[in-house]
């Protein structure tokens, strides 16, 4: 789940599209910050029904991500330069970090090369927006996923993520902007998640 929910920030935090004609794919452009809710629907093989979690997201270049989870269970989950926290607690240990930060660090920084290293990546873009599907290349992200969808348009509105395992998360998301600077209820947010 922890996995699920960095790829999903990665996408959403990371360098939004610019935009372009219809048929290219947009390039991506730095963002300093970005805040917004999400609809998070997994789907394990052995539940008949997807787990539906609901909350919202910051990202700030300077304090990392924010992932705060209202609804079923309230939970906060911040990822910065210095680790991974969870309601205030360190995550240490996890793998599944280890296989994705590249990744995010990779969309931050505007520099996808490391990216199409980790990942092959099929870009579709039409009048209604674009999708990248990407198709892990190395053994230690195949293992986990079997492959990512992100869609889009002048922000990143939907994430779509199969597992090695059969699980399948799918992550809606609505109301992003990209504020000058967090307010200050995020702010503390973030020092309280840390």
């Amino acid at each position: 789940m922890r996995g699920v929910i960095l790829i999903a920030l990665l996408v959403l935090f990371g360098p939004a599209p610019a935009v372009s004609a219809p048929g290219e794919l947009p390039e991506l452009v730095q963002r300093e910050t970005a805040v917004g809710r999400f609809i998070q629907r997994r789907q394990l093989p052995e539940l008949e029904r997807p787990i539906v979690s609901r909350g919202r997201f910051a990202y700030s270049a300077g304090r990392g991500l924010l992932w705060l989870i209202e609804d079923p269970v309230e939970s906060r989950l911040v990822i910065d330069s210095e680790g991974v926290y969870q309601d205030g607690e360190p995550i240490r240990g996890s793998g599944a970090f280890g296989a994705i930060r590249p990744l995010f660090e990779s969309l931050f920084s505007g520099d996808l090369a490391p990216l199409e290293r980790d990942f092959g990546v099929t870009r579709e873009a039409g009048e209604a927006g674009w999708r990248l599907l990407l198709n892990p290349r190395g053994e230690r992200l195949a293992g986990a996923l079997d492959r990512i969808i992100i869609e889009g348009a002048d922000t990143p509105r939907r994430l779509v993520i199969e597992a090695s395992d059969g699980s399948r998360t799918e992550m809606e998301f609505a109301d992003v902007t990209h504020p000058e600077r967090l307010d200050e209820a995020l702010i503390q947010a973030f020092d309280r998640a840390r």
